[in-house]
């Protein structure tokens, strides 16, 4: 591998992109999750930082905490978020950063997901325990999955969740917990959007 420009930015055809801004946070970035219809775009690093950019790279809050801050997720309208502080507490969080909740969980979280009008979070857990709470801390629903699901996702049109886990298992659940369907995929699955 060489230093430098990557040859396809040189003999590439067309005009190169340009950068539209940069930030540096405190530490090694450990999450980022970007609020679709805002344009914000939340980060957080290894120290314990989070922090709100706008969709021009400015910093609109910034807060600094004593936890591991991972995953992290926000609303795609940019009033609320929620994260996974030290592994099994869930903390939801406004605009400001400011912290409205917390919940101890009672297993490793492994994945994370926000409504897009920020009414809602679901929380997967290691012991493959997935549950939803809404905006006021009160559990909407609770429901158990084949095997833990590291990926999960709240489709904005339609009520129900997409989620992946390891050994190829992708599924769609409705939101009583019912599996929609199921899907043994040939791979691991590193990621999912919807």
């Amino acid at each position: 591998m060489t230093a430098g420009t990557p040859d396809w930015l040189q003999n590439g055809r067309g005009a190169l992109p340009s950068q539209s801004w940069s930030f540096a946070a405190d530490a090694r970035l450990a999450d980022v999750h970007l609020a679709r219809e805002s344009g914000d775009v939340l980060l957080t690093d290894d120290s314990g930082g989070m922090y709100l950019l706008d969709r021009r790279g400015r910093v609109q809050a910034l807060t600094r905490t004593s936890h591991v801050v991972k995953p992290v997720v926000i609303a795609d309208d940019g009033s609320s978020g929620a994260a996974i502080l030290d592994a099994a507490t869930l903390a939801w969080f406004d605009r400001k950063l400011q912290f409205r909740w917390t919940k101890s969980l009672p297993d490793e979280a492994v994945g994370l997901d926000m409504s897009a009008h920020g009414t809602h979070v679901i929380v997967s857990l290691a012991s493959g325990l997935n549950v939803v709470y809404d905006a006021d801390k009160q559990k909407m629903l609770d429901f158990e999955a084949m095997r833990p699901l590291r990926f999960v996702q709240l489709l904005t049109k339609t009520p129900a969740i997409v989620a992946a886990a390891d050994y190829g298992f992708f599924a769609r659940y409705s939101l009583d917990g019912q599996p929609e369907w199921t899907e043994r995929l040939w791979s691991t699955v590193a990621d999912i959007a919807v």
